[in-house]
């Protein structure tokens, strides 16, 4: 199932949604001014 990621760029300070497929690695370039936009690592621990 796909989800939509929210990132805000800390360079310029605009918002975009990607889906989750499109993040390949730790960062991102933002649509708005091209800069590298961290990805936060992703907390799958499912403890039951």
């Amino acid at each position: 199932m796909e989800m939509l990621l929210k990132f805000e760029c800390p360079e310029c300070g605009k918002t975009f949604i990607v889906e989750d497929l499109e993040v390949d690695g730790s960062e991102l370039s933002c649509p708005h001014c091209q800069e590298e936009v961290p990805v936060p690592e992703c907390d799958d621990d499912e403890e039951e």
